[in-house]
């Protein structure tokens, strides 16, 4: 329980995934919170058990008055509970709007929506969606001291990613339904994937090029999850594409991975198993490169690239504006879009002069922008949360 003290009280809600890193960061949130003054505790609501108890202790602490709570995704609909209503709630969406979409609807003007690429403000306008909102990419956690050196890591290429649908066309079931759809589809795959564009601003631009109306689903929800499959599709495409064009070379990946995912063995891949976050991270400490592709967020971060470089390994990641306009010139390597392109590339990478200048100058503009204390530190600037501030401030 939050001693009793004249700080702001927060509440952060997470599960322990073994998909992700989902509770670092919104440990990493709290972090951020409690950096810039307030009281902050992480509430694990993993299973139903952990759930109802969280939900008990918060019916305990109303007498205490207004907090913040921040939750995931929207998951646990506590922002809809009338017992909750003296709270302020920041619902932290880190994956696509239309991935989530039922639980998206369910915010209002008094919530605060943290979203991950600057895309997907353009769904929410789209929607009429009415809620405050603030741009909140991923971020990562405070630069870790003493890692080894470069030189000394054991893993020259590090891939922490589940390889677990299929990234061929017959995985995309009902997005290949009939012809005007699988035209649309295949318009999207094409703009995405070659052109670098978000599967939302892919889909509009494709549905202009072909004489279709965005209403060629019958309804917003289907719309949302038709994209959320195409999305899924596409990660796992481009991952896919990226791995097969480095098969010539030794490639340590921690994940699960399919059994079919290749057409053909990848005697290459040192499969690593799954692995708890924590212990992924002290593999990100042993990699000389953290190679990272979600392929679907051009215009946000995906979590990993940061927790590669706080632990001191290089970063060879998609394309992405933040990358463009953040790092200085080279201490942040891009994957290509082609094949021969990405073989170069990490041949380039691993004959690096000075791989350990790349990672220094990289974790110094990390530092300054996209830790989650730095991301926190801009959210409280723009939204001041009145109910829990209490007057403070």
């Amino acid at each position: 329980m939050i001693a009793a003290d004249s700080r702001p009280r927060a509440y952060v809600l997470s599960v322990h995934s073994s998909y992700g890193f989902v509770y670092e960061m919104m440990s990493g949130i709290s972090d951020g919170l409690a950096h810039h003054g307030w009281q902050s505790e992480v509430l694990d609501v993993s299973s139903v058990a952990n759930l109802m108890k969280a939900v008990d202790f918060l019916l305990s602490e109303v007498g205490r008055g207004p907090a913040l709570i921040v939750d995931y995704l929207a998951h646990y609909h506590l922002h809809t509970m009338k017992a909750f209503a003296l709270h302020d709630f920041f619902l932290y969406f880190s994956d696509a709007p239309y991935a989530y979409f039922d639980h998206l609807t369910t915010a209002t003007a008094e919530h605060v929506v943290g979203y991950s690429d600057e895309a997907h403000a353009v769904f929410h306008d789209d929607h009429a969606m009415n809620f405050r909102r603030e741009f909140f990419p991923h971020a990562g956690p405070e630069i870790k001291p003493n890692t080894r050196p470069l030189a000394e890591r054991e893993f020259p290429f590090l891939v922490v990613a589940n390889l677990a649908r299929s990234p061929r066309l017959d995985g995309l079931g009902q997005a290949r339904a009939n012809p005007d759809i699988r035209r649309l589809t295949d318009a999207i795959i094409a703009r995405v994937l070659d052109g670098g564009a978000e599967p939302y601003i892919a889909f509009k631009a494709a549905c202009v090029d072909l004489g279709l109306s965005p209403d060629v689903f019958p309804a917003p929800d289907h719309r949302a999850r038709y994209l959320a499959l195409l999305a899924g599709w596409i990660e796992a495409k481009r991952r896919h594409d990226i791995l097969v064009a480095l098969r010539d070379r030794p490639i340590h990946i921690i994940g699960n991975v399919m059994t079919n995912f290749f057409e053909t063995s990848m005697p290459n891949l040192i499969k690593l198993g799954e692995k708890s976050s924590k212990d992924c991270m002290a593999h990100m400490e042993n990699a000389r490169v953290v190679v990272n592709s979600i392929g679907v967020r051009p215009t946000g971060a995906h979590e990993r690239m940061w927790y590669g470089l706080a632990a001191g390994a290089a970063i060879w990641t998609d394309p992405t504006t933040i990358v463009a306009r953040d790092f200085p010139a080279g201490s942040m390597f891009t994957i290509p879009k082609t094949a021969g392109e990405i073989r170069e590339t990490a041949e380039a990478i691993s004959g690096h002069a000075d791989l350990q200048g790349c990672v220094t100058a990289a974790q110094a503009a990390y530092a300054t922008k996209h830790t989650w204390r730095a991301r926190v530190g801009t959210l409280l600037a723009h939204h001041r949360f009145e109910k829990a501030m209490g007057g403070r401030g």
